[in-house]
């Protein structure tokens, strides 16, 4: 979705820059290229949501243990949230193709905070706490998981534990690093402390 995209605004891009792009967050490889080609930030992300939407949701892959580690941080009484700037039913639907819908509490539009612009609102701390307030959540049982390095900051400025999926470089310390959710789920299940 997203090379034709770019391809369709005039900007073809060797597909193994898009991906390594948007391997790190959607959001980072929106603002990246808006930066990188002097797009408009918000007509790329107009023009990426509705391809996107286009694609059936069983067509889209399923992070590895991403089932695993939200399920069994549902059944410890857990609450998984999805903070997104895609329209909520699109997310209810691609969840629903794969059978994850019942293990999350929320999905988080910036539309619930009056913020019209979505693509860069996961970045900041206030937003994120605004969200967890009125889920009655706290910072300090939270943990963002995120491949994106200014959703990490974020998070750790507004008090929260982070997760590092991937490679990323030049982190604050204090984030976990793994590789995939099959090592989270391993982690919460021999440490009671982070489920705790």
């Amino acid at each position: 979705a997203m090379s034709r995209t770019i391809s369709e605004m005039g900007y073809p891009l060797a597909l193994n820059v898009i991906d390594g792009l948007v391997r790190q967050s959607v959001d980072h490889c929106l603002e990246t290229l808006a930066q990188r080609l002097k797009l408009d930030l918000d007509q790329l992300a107009h023009n990426f949501e509705v391809i996107y939407s286009k694609i059936p949701p069983a067509s889209q892959a399923l992070y590895q243990g991403i089932r695993e580690v939200c399920a069994l941080l549902y059944a410890e009484g857990g609450k998984n949230l999805i903070l997104t700037y895609h329209n909520p039913a699109t997310i209810h639907c691609l969840l629903d193709a794969h059978a994850l819908d019942p293990y999350f509490s929320e999905i988080v539009h910036p539309s619930l905070f009056g913020i019209e612009r979505g693509c860069t609102y996961k970045s900041d701390p206030e937003t994120i706490l605004s969200a967890l307030a009125q889920l009655a959540i706290q910072p300090e049982e939270t943990l963002v998981i995120s491949r994106c390095r200014s959703h990490l900051q974020a998070g750790q400025a507004a008090g929260m534990l982070t997760c590092v999926l991937g490679k990323l470089d030049q982190i604050k310390p204090g984030s976990l690093r793994l590789k995939n959710y099959s090592q989270l789920s391993e982690l919460i299940q021999g440490s009671t402390g982070l489920i705790d």
